[in-house]
């Protein structure tokens, strides 16, 4: 448990005081990506249940998150933000063409029915999971929820995302609203 204290320190100072970039979350993703799998082989056996039957049955920690809890929960929510992250060339070259083709009808159908998968399934909860905003409403950088360790704040700088966000709230203005897929929904 000490090392995943010390592997949480670690990435809190590196994110410092301000917005982490994704470049420093990616490089402390991989130089914790062989702890992360030991101490989740560790804790995954902790929590099993063999019943009369033979079935073995994973039951939920009942006690407050451990050190080992907390770093797994941060690594795999840093590793799902890492994942969304590999989208951002493919939306920013979506948005080039959106641009070119928004106003035709008939070939922004075809943008939005081609981006669907991410705009309305995918992505749909990005901006609200992760979009954090100041008291005036203004938006400000990306805000990381660690299920197991609720009390970090983590704030991811926002302009590793400019494309996810563009393209996101570009797509759900013209979707949800779209009389050919709002019929849909």
């Amino acid at each position: 448990m000490q090392k995943s204290k010390e592997s949480i320190n670690e990435f809190l100072e590196l994110a410092g005081e301000k917005a982490i970039s994704i470049k420093k979350i990616e490089w402390w993703l991989l130089k914790y990506e062989s702890e992360f799998k030991r101490v989740d082989k560790l804790e995954s056996a902790k929590h099993l249940h063999i019943s009369k039957n033979g079935t073995v049955i994973r039951l939920p920690p009942t006690l407050k998150p451990n050190q080992n809890d907390k770093f797994l929960s941060l690594f795999r929510a840093l590793n799902e933000l890492s994942d969304l992250h590999k989208f951002e060339d493919y939306f920013g070259t979506q948005m080039t063409e959106y641009h070119k083709i928004k106003s035709s009808k008939s070939e922004l159908e075809n943008w939005l029915t081609k981006n669907e998968k991410f705009g309305a399934d995918k992505l749909v909860c990005f901006l609200i999971d992760y979009l954090d905003y100041d008291e005036n409403d203004k938006e400000e950088h990306l805000s990381l929820f660690v299920h197991s360790a609720t009390e970090l704040d983590i704030f991811v700088n926002r302009a590793d995302f400019t494309n996810t966000i563009e393209f996101l709230e570009t797509f759900n203005e013209i979707y949800w609203t779209h009389e050919k897929f709002a019929q849909k929904n």
